[in-house]
């Protein structure tokens, strides 16, 4: 798949520092080393007004995801102990699950948490309906289950039945094999009853997505396209495009455009509200944060 998308895009630095007039990208830059963190990690929440600390141990808190007032992350109990899921709902902080165990990744989407945790034999999934106050174990099988992503009703996660992965899918009780390859299948990301991830087809990785319906190949090409993400009809991922560093490309449902084209890595894009995110180290060592949305100009 190819061609130009229809709309023109606003990216990389602002030409206007002073912040006024048409926002045409955001780039921060931090020539400071980095910090190494010390002692233990702990949650904290930022709603648009003060910064919420929602831990405070001695324990490590990690991997976060919210939604709204609803917090999981997984906390470190000890060895033997493992990792426990923990949620906090609008200042109401409790242990998900309590086992000798790891739980791991959690994910939130509306007022349901789903993660991978180990049941004895291998790495399952489960869903946690904050509502309802229910837990039930989507999978139970003889290999591993891992990386849960969640929207509404549609469930899907990396699975291991052979050497290679698939890509399965919760839903309306019912799981489906939605990754049709042979090769592996991994980094799902969902939106809306839809599912994108990334397939090795022979050659490289491509793009692929499940409508809902039937899975189709969006990218198809000579070069390794990685780490989709999707939202509000805008699919975007890393391509290795004529360079040994990657690109941003993003698909509107019609065309694919590569938004970016540089001598230096453009990684882990995110998308939402029709614009695209992501991070880069520049040619002298500045890490930056570019964003990109389309122009209101003809």
């Amino acid at each position: 798949a190819g061609g130009s998308l229809g709309r023109q895009w606003f990216t990389g630095p602002s030409t206007n520092p002073a912040g006024t007039g048409t926002l045409a990208g955001v780039v921060t830059n931090f020539s400071r080393p980095r910090r190494h963190p010390s002692g233990d990690a702990e949650i904290c929440l930022w709603d648009g007004g003060e910064i919420r600390r929602i831990t405070q141990d001695t324990r490590n808190d990690l991997a976060p995801s919210a939604w709204g007032h609803l917090v999981a992350w997984q906390k470190a109990k000890g060895w033997p102990f493992g990792w426990e899921i923990m949620f906090w709902d609008d200042g109401f902080r409790n242990q998900l699950t309590t086992n000798y165990y790891y739980d791991m990744s959690p994910v939130v989407q509306g007022r349901r948490i789903a993660w991978y945790g180990w049941d004895g034999h291998d790495f399952e999934i489960y869903l946690y309906d904050r509502d309802k106050d229910t837990t039930i174990q989507v999978t139970s099988n003889r290999y591993d289950d891992v990386s849960p992503v969640l929207w509404g009703d549609l469930l899907a996660w990396e699975a291991y039945p052979t050497v290679e992965a698939d890509i399965l899918a919760w839903k309306n009780g019912e799981i489906l094999k939605i990754g049709e390859n042979p090769e592996d299948d991994i980094n799902p990301a969902v939106w809306n009853g839809k599912v994108v991830w990334q397939g090795f087809d022979g050659n490289d990785f491509e793009i692929y997505l499940y409508d809902g319906d039937h899975t189709v190949k969006l990218t198809d090409n000579d070069y390794d396209d990685i780490k989709p993400d999707i939202r509000d009809g805008l699919v975007c991922w890393m391509g290795y495009f004529e360079n040994w560093d990657a690109e941003i490309f993003v698909w509107d449902g019609t065309n694919i455009t590569r938004l970016t084209d540089n001598d230096y890595e453009d990684r882990d894009p995110h998308t939402a509200a029709g614009r695209l995110v992501w991070q880069a180290v520049d040619t002298d060592g500045h890490n930056l944060i570019l964003l990109a949305e389309p122009s209101t100009t003809p």
